[in-house]
């Protein structure tokens, strides 16, 4: 299972931000696992539920800490198939 820090290192990099081109600071990462468990948090309480690992105090969670997210989350989804204009919405349906 991945850290939190590697989510928040798969952010940064998913917003052009790699680790191996721009100096992350120590303070910068734990602010956006900061952020992190606030938005897991918040989705917690609207009912999405993924298993990540929410604290039950207001001690800030360690980067390094498990974030108990199953590794298929990580995986990018599934490209749509390509629609193209000869194809009709019944082709789409019934494939």
């Amino acid at each position: 299972m991945p850290t939190k820090q590697s989510l928040v290192n798969r952010a940064f990099s998913n917003i052009g931000i790699a680790s191996y081109v721009f100096d992350i600071s120590p303070e910068e990462i734990q602010d956006a696992v900061t952020r992190l468990d606030d938005m897991m948090a918040e989705w917690d309480g609207q009912g999405i539920r993924i298993g990540y690992v929410l604290l039950a105090n207001e001690i800030p969670s360690d980067p390094a800490d498990e974030s108990n997210v199953p590794d298929k989350s990580e995986q990018r989804p599934e490209q749509p198939p390509e629609v193209t204009p000869r194809d009709s919405i019944s082709d789409l349906l019934n494939s």
